[in-house]
C-alpha cells in the first residue's frame, strides 16, 4: 500500500531547501553571541515561504573542508551587508571552522 500523496509532498520540500553559498564576514562586539550568525533577511524570508515553516532558528554552516557547525540565526541589522551575499559570524566559530573573513561557506536552513 502506497502512503499518501500528502506526506511525500512535504517531505521532499524539506529536503529541497536551498543552500546558499555566502561569504564570511566578522561579527564582533561586546554583547555578541558566540553560537549565532547574522543572514540577510530577504533570505530568512525566503527561506521561511519554501519551507512552510513559522520562523527558522537554526542553519547548518559547511565549509569547503566538510566540517560542520549547527547555529542559531538571526537578520542582519546593518543595513551595509544586507543584499550581498553575505554571512556574519563570530571569530570564534570561524575559528572552530578554520575559515576566516572572504572565503565562502555553505549555509543551509534546519527546519524541525
Amino acid at each position: 500500500m502506497e502512503p499518501p500523496e500528502e506526506t511525500l509532498e512535504t517531505e521532499t520540500l524539506h529536503s529541497e531547501l536551498p543552500v546558499n553559498q555566502l561569504i564570511i564576514e566578522n561579527l564582533g562586539g561586546l554583547l555578541v553571541p558566540s553560537d549565532t550568525v547574522r543572514i540577510d533577511s530577504e533570505m530568512l524570508s525566503q527561506w521561511k515561504e519554501l519551507s512552510d515553516s513559522i520562523k527558522i532558528e537554526q542553519v547548518e554552516v559547511e565549509t569547503f573542508d566538510g566540517k560542520t557547525t549547527r547555529c542559531k540565526v538571526k537578520p542582519i541589522k546593518d543595513s551595509k551587508y544586507e543584499g550581498k551575499g553575505i554571512v556574519r559570524m563570530p571569530e570564534k566559530m570561524q575559528l572552530n571552522l578554520e575559515v576566516r573573513k572572504g572565503e565562502l561557506v555553505r549555509v543551509k536552513p534546519l527546519v524541525y
